[in-house]
């Protein structure tokens, strides 16, 4: 049998497409980004800059007052916390703290609270003050993992996935905790409430080709609204939801769809660089705030063996 030999590599990192020469020699290529969390003013079409970490940022709520923006921070030991900054500019703060780690931050309809996801499996919903302290993690019938939880308008009832032989399905239970009920046989993910509470609109899968599904709240009138993107997000209005698909240049683009099938979904302006960037809406509706990957450099490295 052939010897096996690894090559390390000690750079800034990451390293990727390495070729071999043959004389031993590796080249690769060492390419650096950041991430970025940005507020993009849909009126005049100007960007800000809300703070910028390596590796991660993900997943933004914005408070009910627009004051605060809620989102995941990738940690460089590799744990996820929920960190919230100001939406006009300032310094970040860390919320939550726990053991499994905290993705997927959802703001309480008065401001007061925040849920979240736990990072590590199996995944459950937890609830932070939104001023930061100790977390509370809500059980549900069977003590089952559930994820990605949306609150509804009047605070009382929430709406989450959970996972199942046949997929993903998405289900509805008190903010309390306790029983649940299943909204539709149909998979489901990434459940969220239309602002009156009336309507869930939903993703097939946790993709972005599966497409955008509404549903009254009692389980009725289920309608496909596209057939394609996943993530959905309601607009204040409540008569447009946007989500997110992939663009032609393999890039992520943010689209808007009207509820009631009036016209064709039209792409928002906002370049994204790669396709894992969970967007939020101000209450306003004049500001999107979406994290970003920020390309900072590209070197070819070269590892040579020795003579």
């Amino acid at each position: 049998m052939a010897a096996v030999r690894f090559v390390w590599t000690t750079g800034p990192g990451p390293d990727e497409s390495p070729t071999i020469a043959t004389d031993g020699a590796i080249a690769f290529l060492n390419s650096r980004w950041r991430n970025t969390l940005e507020a993009h003013d849909l009126s005049n079409q100007s960007t800000r800059t809300l703070l910028t970490h390596t590796p991660y940022l993900w997943g933004p709520s914005v408070s009910p007052d627009g004051r605060q923006v809620a989102f995941s921070r990738g940690e460089v030991d590799g744990t996820w916390h929920i960190w919230s900054v100001p939406f006009d500019g300032g310094s970040a703060r860390q919320l939550a703290a726990t053991d499994a780690g905290e993705v997927y931050p959802r703001w309480g309809p008065d401001g007061t609270y925040v849920l979240f996801n736990s990072w590590s499996a199996p995944r459950r919903i937890g609830r932070v003050p939104a001023e930061g302290g100790a977390a509370t993690m809500l059980t549900f019938a069977g003590d089952a993992a559930a994820s990605f939880a949306d609150i509804a308008p009047g605070g009382t009832r929430i709406a989450f996935s959970r996972p199942e032989p046949q997929g993903e399905r998405i289900y509805v239970a008190s903010i309390r905790g306790g029983a649940t009920n299943l909204l539709t046989p149909s998979p489901g993910a990434i459940p969220r409430w239309s602002p009156d509470g009336s309507l869930i609109a939903f993703a097939s899968d946790r993709g972005y080709s599966g497409g955008i599904v509404v549903i009254h709240a009692d389980g009725s009138g289920e309608r496909r609204l596209t057939t394609d993107g996943g993530w959905p997000v309601w607009w204040p209005d409540g008569r447009q939801l946007g989500y997110l698909a992939i663009g032609p240049d393999g890039n992520q683009q943010i689209r808007l769809v009207e509820l009631d099938g009036s016209a064709s979904p039209r792409t928002l302006s906002i370049k994204l660089n790669g396709t894992n960037h969970p967007f939020a809406v101000t209450p306003d509706g004049r500001s999107i705030v979406v994290s970003n990957a920020l390309h900072v450099s590209d070197e070819i490295w070269l590892v040579e063996p020795k003579r």
